[in-house]
């Protein structure tokens, strides 16, 4: 920009791209009479700016990165339990994802107490069921002891209990939520990691962003004591708003 030619509207037209890609950035317009006088501040707010998108897309990235390294596992408890819930005649396929989403809300709970108590999720999403198949299951037991039941007939039994109950394939279920709690936990305590570097990241950059602004504001304000330049005070004006925005984003 400062080696193009204004008469022939070169360097209008180059003030017109950095208005159109960074504007966004700045939070004012660049014209050719402020750029002249604010060029270095023009620069040096630009730089941070970036600098705070760039931190944005790497904190993405290490969120991202958190997600995909568990993605196995996380599919893998999910198959689990699932195939769990398919096996219960009382829930089946058709309220499997509803039961599925208590089952996470259930996880989560136990992930913020920091505990991993694969009964307390049972009994909080299938308390009522795992009840009923217990006490069904003692009065089995107790046939099968005195001799009422043999072993076939209280095998055959056991396995029509456990579909009407708590499903054929209730250890699939219990291994999927045993597995879905260590993964959660995990997730956790990574994501609490990386989210004390991103606070300090974030605030790194927008402070070096609001320093930029609030230097070139008190030396402005300073040089227009006295002065009636019209658009030198729109200009500041539009400053000052972006420098309010900045701070009020950070305090956010």
């Amino acid at each position: 920009i400062n080696n193009a030619n204004a008469a022939t509207g070169e360097r209008a037209s180059l003030i017109k791209q950095l208005n159109d890609k960074y504007g966004s950035y700045l939070g004012f317009i660049v014209t050719e009479s402020n750029y002249v006088e604010n060029q270095a501040y023009i620069y040096d707010l630009l730089n941070a700016k970036l600098r705070e998108s760039l931190t944005l897309k790497m904190n993405n990235k290490m969120m991202d990165d958190i997600s995909t390294k568990y993605a196995g596992d996380r599919n893998t408890a999910n198959k689990n339990i699932l195939e769990g819930l398919y096996s219960m005649d009382t829930i089946g396929e058709s309220k499997a994802p509803d039961y599925m989403e208590k089952v996470m809300t259930a996880v989560l709970e136990q992930v913020k107490k920091g505990s991993k108590n694969v009964n307390e999720v049972r009994n909080q999403v299938f308390g009522d069921v795992y009840q009923k198949y217990l006490e069904k299951k003692k009065e089995l037991d107790e046939s099968y002891t005195s001799g009422v039941l043999t072993s076939t007939a209280y095998n055959s039994a056991l396995d029509n209990l456990r579909t009407e109950t708590i499903g054929k394939d209730y250890d699939d279920l219990v291994a999927g939520i045993k597995k879905m709690l260590e993964v959660e936990t995990a997730i956790s305590v990574e994501t609490k990691k990386a989210q004390t570097l991103i606070d300090a990241n974030n605030k790194a950059a927008t402070e070096s962003a609001a320093n930029v602004t609030k230097e070139h504001l008190d030396q402005q304000y300073q040089n227009i004591t006295g002065e009636e330049d019209v658009k030198t005070l729109q200009t500041l004006k539009q400053q000052t708003e972006s420098y309010i925005k900045v701070q009020r984003e950070g305090i956010a």
